[in-house]
């Protein structure tokens, strides 16, 4: 079924695939170009406070009904502002803190060259948004049943294994915005002379096209998806991109190799 995508003002946002409520926008960008969360400003329009998205005016909405969050003045609340805003915060928090958490990741070597995904070859079930990515002979999925299909599977004899666990990655520095060759990640930490992209997703996710284009690279990557949630700050911004969230987040949280 084909839906057609909201207009402006209305109250729907998109989020893998699926149609969810507008989230209330909960950072904006300052007057030094910063973004700031809305627990963290003065009341109205002494925030002095504007949308990350088109930079119009916002006020700080701080009543007792309704979820603190910044509003347009006087223009429409625009489609992109809440992405804007949050992918503007969390690659300020990963610059600031120079690191980011990696999830533990399973990973495969095939006998030969693959291009389905582990759930098309098997009549196992499992969890609908495991899709373990597939490039050549390698297989990574980030989901601990995926990882318990495989081992379920496949003899060891016959396909390479291993599990590489959680970990808090430190980097030595993290730049933001700048081209490399054909694409542009959102950030790179750099770990020495090693590189990783990152990638934050909220709305919008790497597609096949940059996926290609990374794979071209050969630059390890991972994709930050950050679950659409009301009342967000930066404790639980914190929480989703530098602890081990797997076990504290609602699920939705997703990292993607």
């Amino acid at each position: 079924m084909l839906v057609s995508p909201p207009q402006k003002n209305v109250n729907f946002n998109y989020h893998r695939g699926m149609v969810v409520k507008r989230l209330h926008v909960p950072f904006a960008v300052d007057e030094s170009g910063e973004p700031v969360n809305i627990k963290d400003v003065a009341k109205g329009l002494a925030c002095a406070c504007r949308c990350a998205c088109c930079g119009a005016q916002v006020i700080a909405k701080q009543g007792k009904a309704k979820v603190w969050h910044f509003s347009h003045i006087n223009a429409e609340e625009c489609d992109g502002g809440y992405e804007s805003a949050m992918h503007l915060a969390v690659k300020k928090l990963i610059e600031t803190e120079r690191a980011v958490f990696l999830p533990a990741c399973a990973v495969l070597r095939h006998p030969q060259a693959v291009d389905i995904p582990v759930q098309a070859r098997t009549t196992l079930t499992v969890h609908s948004d495991e899709k373990p990515t597939c490039f050549d002979v390698w297989e990574y999925s980030t989901r601990q049943t995926a990882a318990k299909l495989i081992r379920g599977i496949y003899g060891m004899e016959r396909i390479g294994f291993c599990d590489i666990p959680a970990r808090r990655i430190e980097f030595d520095t993290v730049i933001a915005e700048q081209n490399e060759g054909n694409i542009r990640p959102d950030l790179i930490g750099m770990v020495g002379n090693r590189k990783l992209y990152i990638e934050i997703a909220v709305t919008h996710f790497i597609d096949d096209v940059k996926l290609a284009k990374i794979r071209d690279r050969g630059i390890s990557t991972v994709e930050i998806v950050i679950p659409p949630m009301d009342e967000m700050d930066w404790e639980k911004l914190r929480e989703i991109v530098l602890t081990d969230c797997g076990n504290k987040c609602s699920g939705e949280t997703d990292f993607k190799f």
